[in-house]
């Protein structure tokens, strides 16, 4: 396991993201929706390949609630569309209720998700709270 370390010279400030080992390395939070074309490449792509690479995943957008799994971010595309050895790049968050409502508020509205919060979901009228919540 690795030890967390924040920034050199942020040792003392304050922020309202925790420093968890789920949220660092390969899993820090992007929280960016955006276009990049002709990304960088190293090495050669050949023209062979040619389309476009569909990634799904979670991001979280709102600082985390103690206790909450990493399985709770919000719903993240990213398209790697690649044509002439070139690649261009797009990342967006899936726009469904949840999201929308945390934006808005700018913060996380629940820590956790349990099967009756499914079961509730949209009959009530109530935001859908669902692992990456992809509805």
């Amino acid at each position: 396991m690795t030890t967390l370390l924040p920034i050199k010279g942020a040792e003392n400030l304050p922020s309202r993201w925790s420093l968890t080992e789920d949220l660092g390395g390969y899993d820090m939070p992007i929280r960016l929706e955006g276009e990049i074309g002709d990304a960088m490449v190293r090495g050669t792509i050949p023209d062979s390949i040619d389309g476009t690479f569909y990634r799904v995943g979670s991001d979280h957008f709102t600082p985390t609630l103690p206790g909450h799994s990493p399985l709770l971010g919000h719903g993240v595309v990213s398209a790697f569309r690649i044509h002439k050895g070139q690649v261009d790049f797009k990342i967006r968050y899936v726009q469904n209720d949840r999201y929308k409502l945390e934006r808005n508020m700018k913060k996380k509205t629940k820590s956790y998700w349990r099967e009756e919060d499914y079961a509730l979901g949209h009959a009530s009228g109530g935001v859908l709270y669902l692992p990456v919540n992809f509805d």
